[in-house]
């Protein structure tokens, strides 16, 4: 009888949060199930509690208030659906239970941010399975206009990281440029570029229309360039072409930021701000769309680029990888 393979995802934030990461996490998971049914499959997160805790955490080193409702943006039910049963789901409170859960894999598969390695690290590569690594946050951000992105930079590029990854058991990444950052700026010999997996489906092509539909889909935030976004609405209105466009903006963040949207669709018409969309309603933006607007500042693999060229729009991006 063949055995069955046991492989876990583990990351501290819940999958309630609705991210790209937990976007990611889930349709892998289930993915791999399917192609692959006799493995054994777990999301392993901390449970709401800790996630909320380290939401609060979270303001100390961002140097601004994290809302702990924008860790709930997708419900426990319609996580549950998405894994239809197939992928397991739970959840750990504390480091001893951690250490029990996380040795009864495999494979265990982590993201690369620093909370999640700590937690490894402490209990010890050599008392766990063996270790992948996925960057899926950017390890250094070549434009860092914030203390908390030049903070970012000097923990993610020094020795203390090298010293969280020393022990796994190789790193991917999504592009060779990250390829190359990796293995010549950390010195970790064994990196391989896996692209993710998306689901294809039919969409329909553009609607013929009077003007521009713009769309801008993602975290409210510095990284995503929603600044950007912002200065240049207001020139486009200045200079008369925003009145034969119209803009959607969806997605939270950032609470000043978001109150900077609020008021820019407050000044026009054809500007509209969304909030939160939930991931099962993003294809619809996608139809509605002409082109799709991604101004962002550092990205590891932007998911709504790929997404625009899946529906046949057209994507405008800045000059990153």
């Amino acid at each position: 009888m063949e055995n069955t393979v046991k492989l876990c995802f583990f990351s501290f934030g819940i999958m309630e949060q609705g991210g790209g990461f937990e976007n990611y996490v889930i349709e892998t998971a289930v993915g791999l199930k399917q192609y692959y049914p006799a493995t054994d499959i777990t999301i392993l997160t901390a449970s709401p509690r800790l996630t909320e805790r380290l939401q609060s955490l979270l303001t100390l080193y961002h140097w601004r208030k994290h809302d702990v409702a924008s860790i709930y943006r997708e419900s426990r039910q319609a996580v549950e659906s998405k894994l239809g049963g197939r992928v397991q789901y739970r959840h750990f409170d504390r480091i001893t239970d951690l250490r029990r859960m996380l040795q009864d894999y495999d494979v265990i598969y982590t993201k690369n941010e620093i909370l999640e390695l700590g937690l490894i690290k402490r209990i010890g590569y050599a008392k766990l399975p063996p270790v992948i690594i996925g960057v899926h946050t950017s390890i250094y951000y070549p434009v860092a206009p914030s203390a908390s992105a030049r903070l970012h930079n000097l923990l993610y590029t020094g020795r203390l990281y090298q010293w969280l990854i020393n022990g796994a058991q190789s790193i991917k990444v999504n592009t060779r440029d990250d390829q190359e950052f990796v293995q010549c700026k950390l010195k970790f010999p064994v990196v391989q570029v896996v692209h993710h997996a998306f689901v294809v489906t039919d969409r329909p092509g553009p609607q013929r229309h009077d003007g521009l539909n713009l769309l801008f889909v993602g975290r409210l935030s510095e990284q995503k360039g929603v600044d950007i976004l912002l200065a240049v609405t207001d020139m486009l209105a200045q200079n008369g072409v925003l009145a034969r466009l119209r803009l959607k903006i969806a997605g939270s963040g950032d609470a000043a930021i978001t109150q900077k949207v609020l008021e820019l669709a407050d000044r026009y018409e054809n500007v509209t701000y969304l909030g939160h969309v939930a991931n099962a309603e993003i294809g619809g933006l996608y139809d509605w769309c002409d082109v799709t607007v991604i101004p962002s500042r550092y990205e590891t693999l932007n998911k709504v680029a790929i997404e625009t060229g899946m529906a046949c729009r057209i994507a405008l991006a800045s000059d990153i990888p």
